[in-house]
This record gives structure tokens, C-alpha cells and sequence, in this order.
């Protein structure tokens, strides 16, 4: 199955690329959108933490800190 994907995409990429995409456009919007589901997926889980299951580590810890190292977590 992931050969099969993998095949699909590089496929695109070609088509893309012969229809004058530059490849840092592909990476840099590629980039922004894996990174915007992230960010949404965190603050489902920050917010449910806080709001839903009221536990301790996400009340009582920083929240300026926690936002640093979920988003630094998204980078790496």
C-alpha cells in the first residue's frame, strides 16, 4: 500500500513540476499544512485537557511554556 501512495505522489510531483511548480513552493505549502493540522490537533488536546478532563497539568502548569514546547514538538 505505501509503495502504491509513495508511486501516486511522485507521479504529482512530476506532473507539478513540468507545469512550472518550483519545488520550495511544494515544501513550503506542504510544510504549512501538515503544520496547521498540528497546531489544530494540539488545541483539541490542550483544550480538552483543560476544559473537559480539568486535569492538574494543564491548569496549574504555564501555559506561555506549554505553548513554546508543543510548538517547538511541531517543528522537530
Amino acid at each position: 500500500m505505501y509503495s502504491i501512495v509513495l508511486e501516486k505522489e511522485e507521479k504529482l510531483i512530476s506532473i507539478m513540476k513540468m507545469n512550472g511548480l518550483k519545488m520550495w513552493k511544494y515544501w513550503a505549502v506542504n510544510f504549512m499544512f501538515d503544520f496547521c493540522i498540528y497546531l489544530i490537533m494540539v488545541a483539541v488536546f490542550f483544550l480538552f485537557g483543560i476544559f473537559i478532563l480539568k486535569l492538574s497539568y494543564f491548569i496549574e502548569s504555564n501555559a506561555f511554556l506549554q505553548i513554546i514546547i508543543y510548538f517547538g514538538w511541531g517543528l522537530a
